[in-house]
């Protein structure tokens, strides 16, 4: 039948030959193969390490701007506290404005009411000096008395009845 051992030297030398031909083949398309794909990896891989520095300056930029959002709001937070104070401050003086506002409204009530009784004052007053001087007047179109016309005294320099008469002079 099939006999597919190796008889002789010249049938091993027979086989050898074309076994060398197949593995240097082999090795050539095998070689060109793995250069290949060692290519495709290292350009993957170059690849791969400009993301991860263009990763790494996006993460430090990042950081950089979380850091510049902390500071902007940091001093956000102080201008807030200031404006909460002067707030405070300002409330404050609205309420002690309120306060001086009702007590100048209180001090005008006052006022006006004094206003009022000054102008009744001062009403009855000139009723009294209008009372007092019809009376003067009525006085000194009476003759004087006889006593008065005896000294001597004009009825012109005679001006008003003295305090220690006693009496008020009636109404008329």
């Amino acid at each position: 039948m099939f006999n597919y051992g190796i008889h002789g030297h010249g049938d091993l030398m027979s086989y050898i030959v074309p076994m060398k031909a197949l593995i240097i083949l082999l090795l050539t398309a095998t070689g060109g193969s793995l250069g290949g794909v060692a290519y495709y990896y290292q350009a993957r891989a170059t690849s791969l390490n400009n993301q991860v520095s263009n990763l790494n300056n996006n993460a430090s930029s990042l950081s950089d701007q979380i850091a510049a959002l902390k500071a902007e709001i940091a001093n956000l937070t102080n201008q807030i506290s200031r404006l909460q104070t002067t707030n405070s401050q300002l409330n404050q003086s609205s309420l002690q404005i309120q306060s001086l506002e009702t007590q100048l409204a209180n001090a005008t009530s006052q006022l006006q009411s004094l206003e009022t009784q000054l102008a009744d004052e001062i009403t009855k007053v000139q009723s009294l000096e209008a009372s007092f001087n019809t009376q003067l007047d009525s006085l000194k179109s009476q003759p004087a008395p006889r006593s008065v016309r005896d000294r001597s005294t004009p009825v012109s320099s005679f001006s008003a009845p003295s305090p220690t008469m006693g009496r008020p002079l009636p109404i008329r």
